[in-house]
């Protein structure tokens, strides 16, 4: 019983999440290119409203140099759910979030990728993946598939996703 959703309008935003005390941080900020969304699906199912998306942007230098000295990477994905009124603001009635942290094992040369719901770091169930090259994992954070950003009956065709 898969329908697709209708959507009014569609915005997606990743933000990439440098620890304060990396040196040079701000430039490498500077050197975001902005993500661009290359898939995008929301449907609604039994399970509630699914997302799978695929986002492509690249990592500056510095980044990838921090990355290569064991100093982790965080990354952040949001999605929110709106209800357009007529009379007001619209609605947000659905917000979701997805935390990662990459990191490079040196004694293992793996990389290791972990998912969460909540910032990683507090309490809470936290998934873990591990990669060879820092590409394979780089690329599982380039995309999202059926992420539940919203529990069943939350979702009607008015409702338009950010």
């Amino acid at each position: 019983m898969h329908q697709p959703a209708r959507i009014e309008r569609l915005a997606w935003s990743w933000v990439l999440g440098l620890l304060l005390l990396l040196p040079g941080w701000s430039a490498a900020w500077a050197q975001v290119n902005a993500a661009e969304v290359t898939q995008l699906q929301v449907e609604r199912t039994e399970e509630g409203v699914l997302l799978s998306a695929a986002v492509r942007f690249e990592l500056p230098q510095v980044v990838e140099d921090a990355l290569a000295k064991g100093i982790p990477m965080y990354f952040l994905a949001e999605a929110s759910i709106y209800r357009d009124r007529w009379y007001w603001y619209d609605k947000r009635v659905a917000f979701v979030t997805r935390h990662m942290r990459l990191a490079y094992q040196p004694l293992t040369r793996r990389w290791r990728l972990q998912v969460s719901a909540t910032p990683i770091g507090h309490s809470g169930m936290v998934l873990g993946q591990t990669f060879d090259t820092r590409e394979e994992a780089v690329a599982a954070i380039q995309r999202v598939s059926r992420w539940r950003i919203a529990d069943p009956g939350r979702w009607t065709p008015k409702l338009r996703t950010t």
